[in-house]
């Protein structure tokens, strides 16, 4: 959802840069590829909330979209292992969630604890996007602000990329 979003946004003659939420190079080639730009990182375990501050206003001074990609997850204040909260907080940022609609089923999870906006993957008709946006809507009490539908041949080409 991110890498579709960022390349529509490239090709609309926006620099959007990338930062991961945490040390990792896994994603590193595919989310350059999408942004044409090389991805940053960021790492509240790693990092102060100062030194975090600086590196994405640094990485993020010159383009015209930054995004900080990551998941939620439990938070331990003593050792916040990378996850967004922690970022979110230091560099106030919206949280979005991009939710798996294969996934959820007929009831949705329960949102983090805070979050400001719901982008909605893997769309199989538009009674279920229907559906879905009145769920979230209704029950999390934030906007749905897009969605993408399920393109099993695209993910898998996408899956593949070193």
């Amino acid at each position: 959802m991110l890498w579709a979003l960022t390349d529509a946004l490239r090709r609309q003659g926006l620099h959007i840069q990338p930062f991961f939420s945490t040390a990792c190079f896994s994603e590193y080639r595919k989310a350059a590829a999408f942004s044409g730009t090389c991805p940053r990182h960021l790492d509240a375990w790693l990092m102060t909330p100062e030194l975090s501050r600086e590196w994405f206003l640094r990485g993020a001074g010159p383009c015209d979209l930054a995004i900080v990609e990551g998941e939620f997850g439990q938070r331990d204040a003593a050792m916040p292992d990378g996850s967004l909260e922690p970022l979110c907080e230091w560099l106030e940022l919206p949280r979005l969630v991009v939710l798996d609609a294969s996934r959820s089923g007929d009831s949705l999870p329960n949102p983090p604890e805070q979050v400001d906006g719901v982008l909605i993957d893997c769309i199989q008709s538009d009674s279920q996007l229907t559906r879905m946006i009145v769920q979230i809507e209704t029950h999390w009490e934030v906007p749905v602000l897009g969605a993408l539908e399920s393109s099993p041949s695209l993910r898998a080409e996408l899956g593949s990329m070193a």
